[in-house]
């Protein structure tokens, strides 16, 4: 149990490092989210916003769409259904809040994280994976726009700590409803 939690520290360090730097490049016009998402071992993310609502995905990396066996264009065509084809239901809405918190926070120095689990391509069974996202600004055509970006990485050997967190949450959340 200790590796495990040493592994998720390691694990989330080594993300929020990676989407520090990614901020900072892309920002600075150093790299495009094209060269990023070539080079980091994470599926990355990239939604449209309007009025600090996320409207669609602008893009994802080869990493991710190989995973998912799908491309951003075909996640947009499917719409929402896309929540339903590869996410489990309550990890998605719960995640669906805590991003509407963090966008109505407006504290964008900050990022959002959350697990949730992903049914890959071709798999029977789901994979977890530890997403961070983050407000960005990208230069498109020389126009600041802000964007949410999400990087997103599978994480081994936790499944067993991860569904037990969320049982607490999920009796947490319906004692504070109901009592």
């Amino acid at each position: 149990m200790k590796n495990d939690n040493l592994s998720f520290v390691m694990k989330e360090f080594e993300l929020k490092k990676q989407l520090h730097e990614v901020q900072s490049n892309i920002k600075n016009g150093v790299y495009t989210i094209d060269d990023l998402g070539s080079i980091l071992p994470a599926a990355i993310i990239m939604h449209d916003l309007n009025n600090r609502q996320p409207v669609g995905v602008s893009y994802m990396n080869d990493w991710g769409c190989e995973r998912l066996g799908s491309s951003a264009t075909e996640i947009n065509s499917i719409g929402d259904d896309y929540y339903e084809k590869y996410f489990v239901r309550e990890e998605s809405l719960r995640a669906f809040v805590g991003i509407s918190q963090y966008l109505e926070n407006e504290d964008f120095s900050k990022q959002y994280s959350f697990f949730q689990r992903v049914k890959l391509h071709n798999a029977t069974d789901f994979k977890w994976f530890y997403s961070i996202c983050k407000i960005f600004q990208i230069n498109e055509n020389a126009v600041l726009s802000e964007k949410m970006v999400v990087l997103s990485s599978p994480v081994e050997g936790v499944s067993g700590i991860i569904a037990k967190v969320n049982n607490v949450l999920d009796e947490n959340i319906y004692i504070k409803n109901n009592y």
